[in-house]
């Protein structure tokens, strides 16, 4: 037993004839055929995993007497005129492992895994859609609508698991009833578990204005998913920025991704409102009904962002 267990583990042997020649053996004499030999020792536990080491020899095939080929042997041996090469010091062992962690990592990406400390963050402008600048994922796709009601901003990681929106409110009004307004703008029709009215709603700054934020777990297409909504107003502008996450890493990962970006936000200049935007969404009052309808079935009341029915699903 402790025999076997030597030859699986530890430092193992395996010759590699590399090519032949013409040689006078120093044993027989003989003019006779060499093989050339690397002689590999590889690390091996049950497997080998990388070779450490390597030596040259010559193995005669008339008496099969093996000795240490010289260079000065090497250098006259007589073969069918090609270069004898050596045996690479190469871990080919590790190839598994390494396709293996190659794998793990394309898939940790295809959904949504990469943590925020692995992203590339540079410097973002929602221009010409909206006035704000803001450190996002270099590696994300961007896009600004002008032509959209109201303008939107969005961008979303390749795989488009973890995904975020700004809207341009040209109008202002109350915070909690624009909330309210955009609440289920982001689901899908596959959406489930998604609460019908705000989750409890808390107060913020966010860029250095008044804001208010809700957030909930649901699932997507069977999927678990995360969405988290602000509202902020600057400058008498309400601007809704939705994140939203799906699948487990994802959704692990929205937390750092939202506090990276929402801490770089910042608005520029306020630019002038493209033609016609200026009535295309009218002013609410405070105590009006939300000036803007989400595009999803549940149209929130004034009142339910204070007091909403019930916190399943919130996040």
């Amino acid at each position: 037993m402790l025999g076997f267990l030597r030859r699986r583990i530890g430092i193992t042997r395996s010759d590699r004839v590399r090519g032949s020649g013409w040689l006078d053996c120093t044993n027989c004499h003989e003019h006779a055929a060499q093989d050339v030999v690397d002689e590999m020792r590889f690390l091996s536990v049950f497997y080998r995993f990388t070779p450490v080491w390597r030596s040259r020899y010559l193995v005669c095939r008339r008496c099969g007497f093996r000795r240490r080929a010289s260079a000065e042997e090497m250098s006259s041996l007589e073969t069918s005129g090609r270069p004898i090469r050596r045996a690479w010091l190469v871990p080919v062992g590790l190839s598994p492992f390494l396709v293996g962690l190659l794998v793990a990592f394309s898939f940790s990406r295809a959904t949504g895994g990469s943590s925020v400390t692995a992203l590339h963050f540079v410097k973002q402008s929602g221009e010409p859609a909206m006035p704000i600048e803001f450190q996002g994922p270099a590696e994300w796709n961007y896009n600004a609508n002008t032509d959209a009601d109201p303008p939107t901003y969005s961008a979303s990681d390749p795989s488009q698991r973890t995904a975020l929106m700004f809207e341009r409110i040209v109008q202002g009004g109350n915070l909690q009833d624009t909330l309210a307004a955009h609440w289920t703008d982001a689901t899908g029709l596959s959406t489930t578990n998604f609460p019908e009215q705000p989750c409890p709603i808390q107060n913020k700054t966010l860029a250095g204005s008044p804001a208010v934020t809700s957030s909930a777990k649901y699932l997507e297409r069977g999927d678990p998913a995360k969405m988290e909504i602000f509202v902020v107003q600057h400058q008498s502008v309400n601007y809704v920025l939705v994140y939203t996450a799906l699948g487990d890493a994802a959704v692990g990962g929205l937390d750092d991704l939202i506090g990276t970006i929402n801490d770089s936000l910042k608005f520029m200049a306020e630019p002038s409102p493209s033609p016609g935007t200026e009535t295309a969404t009218p002013s609410p009052a405070a105590s009006e009904s939300p000036s803007v309808s989400p595009s999803g079935s549940a149209e929130a009341s004034p009142g339910a962002t204070s007091s909403p029915a019930g916190t399943s699903g919130c996040g």
